[in-house]
């Protein structure tokens, strides 16, 4: 769709939980999508339940309301042509059905947790809800789960951060970037980057990002004599991640639970990265055959290693390179933006309930 052919005296909420100064994927996504479509001349509005203690003035053309309740929710929503939710909550769905008004539902997660039965029974309410609506996954895994009318269009990066170095890093440098958590893996990668150190002994490792298993993963490198090999850098900002990616040869991502896409390794193809991945979830929708995936163990992630620090390359640079073209946020924004005001997305979410 030619966006010269949308009517641009349009209202666009993009309604997302979580939402700057948090950071992280979804925070950054919502900013994407809001700052292309104002320049498109939309009047974009952001409600978000994220606060700002330190109340920062905002110097970006749409606005941005927090910590609304649910009474002004659906009087918001009613007052916008168009609903566009980042995520799920069951409140924020219940406010779209009460104010009556078209929504499209952007999923990067399938609702299943493991935190007991109460978690569980949220996520299954939060799939239901979305059933009837207009839904977009990040990724082919995530359609699946979510079920429902689906859209797949993969996430997209940041091209003005993300780009390969002017010189190529030392084919032995490794990079994680992500939160400390057992979910991400990194202490398969700790064990992994131990078996790899054994035949390179001047292998380093680069770990970004902080969490509840950061004292757990230290005393393993601890454990492993890697001390000098192994640095912990902890949370940086986007720029920073950016330019670390560009200093390592190879970013892995060694996950062990079900990615719903993994825009890290995106980034880190943009970087310039060799990328490890395991096979959970979306992770291979994300490389999209640019990268190496396995399985999420130690022995399989330190036989990929090896290859990269032996030089053996996965990605050739073209086909990267095209890739890497269509997944820039500006082209999968105006992907969003031609979906929303498609046919295929015009509809009531009242004309469903009566369904």
């Amino acid at each position: 769709m030619n966006i010269s052919t949308i009517r641009l005296d349009m209202r666009i909420t993009i309604v997302s939980e979580v939402y700057s100064p948090r950071i992280g994927g979804m925070e950054r996504y919502a900013e994407d999508m809001a700052m292309y479509w104002s320049e498109q001349g939309i009047a974009v509005d952001i409600i978000t339940d994220t606060q700002d203690e330190g109340h920062q003035p905002t110097t970006q053309p749409y606005s941005v309301r927090r910590g609304l309740s649910f009474t002004e929710k659906v009087r918001a929503f009613k007052a916008s042509e168009t609903i566009f939710f980042v995520g799920v909550t069951i409140e924020n769905i219940l406010a779209a059905y009460l104010a009556g008004k078209r929504a499209v539902i952007s999923h990067h997660g399938v609702y299943i947790y493991n935190q007991g039965l109460s978690h569980s029974i949220k996520g299954m309410i939060k799939r239901l809800l979305c059933r009837p609506m207009n839904n977009i996954s990040v990724s082919k895994f995530v359609a699946r789960e979510v079920g429902g009318r689906q859209k797949v269009i993969l996430n997209g990066y940041r091209d003005d951060l993300f780009f390969p170095p002017q010189h190529k890093p030392n084919p032995r440098t490794f990079i994680f970037c992500g939160r400390l958590v057992p979910d991400k893996g990194v202490d398969l990668l700790i064990s992994a980057f131990a078996k790899v150190h054994q035949t390179y002994p001047d292998a380093s490792l680069a770990i970004i990002g902080d969490g509840c298993e950061r004292d757990n993963l230290t005393s393993l490198v601890n454990q492993h004599n890697l001390n000098d090999r192994v640095t912990f850098f902890g949370a940086r900002a986007l720029p920073e991640v950016a330019e670390q990616l560009r200093q390592n040869a190879c970013l892995v991502v060694p996950s062990r639970w079900n990615e719903p896409f993994g825009i890290v390794a995106l980034e880190g193809l943009a970087s310039g990265c060799e990328v490890i991945a395991t096979a959970q979830g979306g992770l291979p929708e994300a490389l999209s055959g640019h990268g190496r995936i396995v399985a999420p163990d130690a022995d399989a992630l330190a036989a990929a290693m090896r290859q990269v620090c032996e030089g053996k390359q996965s990605r050739q640079k073209a086909e990267v390179s095209k890739y890497l073209q269509s997944r820039r946020a500006r082209c999968v924004a105006a992907e969003y933006f031609a979906y929303l005001f498609s046919s295929a997305s015009q509809h009531d979410v009242r004309q469903d309930l009566v369904k």
